[in-house]
């Protein structure tokens, strides 16, 4: 690896998948998040593969990467360019060779691997995506296209924890009738977005063994996370990103 790189131990098994989350060194602050996405196939080492991100919206609609011969996909194939989905705050995709990523500063990002068909996503859970379910929405496109819920792996990368996430008592009560069934999941004021995601990924057909959820809080981590709680508007982006090498 040519750079440091938070990167999960659930796709030690899938030689064929690449995935990680860039971290707090690797752009500035003042970077628009797409040259950050422009540069990331240099960071990698890779030759320049096409790069697509969602526009993040902080809805839950999660669109299909294809490879159809129209006019987008061509312009997805093309290695200069990084093409951005409007509406959507999650992808998933079948192609090799093509990186797909989502930015993140608290929120909650997920990589979805089936090691069967070789079939990946990438998600930005952020509140209102996680309220929505988009964790629920990216497995049921998987599923959608053909994938088994019981043999899909899944990464929730870096977040800011429960115990600093802390939100108003009007958004508390409406996340404990939606989940105060997930032991953990909110407790007062404060919501631990990433179990909520977890749950749901359960919720969904996966096995908990099968999903890791990195502990490390953006917030308190400031030697590696950028973090919007903690420093503001301005503060930088991370972008965890999977692709398909083979």
């Amino acid at each position: 690896m040519s750079f440091p790189l938070v990167a999960p131990r659930v796709f030690e098994s899938l030689p064929w998948l690449h995935a990680g989350m860039t971290v707090r060194g690797d752009s500035r602050p003042d970077e628009d998040r797409l040259e950050l996405a422009r540069r990331l196939p240099g960071l990698l080492g890779l030759s320049p593969p096409p790069v697509v991100v969602p526009e993040q919206v902080h809805k839950d609609v999660v669109v299909e990467v294809g490879d159809r011969e129209d006019s987008t996909d061509r312009e997805v194939r093309d290695p200069d360019k990084v093409k951005e989905i409007a509406g959507a705050d999650g992808l998933a995709t079948s192609l090799a060779g093509v990186v797909i990523g989502v930015f993140s500063a608290d929120c909650v990002p997920i990589v979805l691997a089936d090691p069967d068909s070789r079939r990946i996503a990438a998600i930005h859970a952020g509140r209102e995506g996680t309220r929505l379910g988009i964790a629920r929405r990216a497995v049921e496109r998987m599923i959608a296209l053909g994938s088994d819920p019981a043999r899909l792996l899944a990464w929730i990368a870096p977040a800011i924890s429960g115990e600093r996430y802390e939100v108003g008592e009007e958004i508390a009560r409406d996340f404990r009738e939606r989940f105060g069934q997930y032991p953990g999941a909110v407790r007062g004021r404060l919501l631990s977005l990433g179990e909520i995601d977890r749950r749901q990924l359960i919720d969904c057909g996966l096995e908990a063994e099968r999903i890791e959820l990195d502990p490390r809080c953006t917030f308190e981590r400031a030697d590696l996370f950028y973090s919007y709680r903690r420093d503001g508007s301005g503060t930088g982006r991370m972008l965890t990103f999977a692709v398909r090498t083979g």
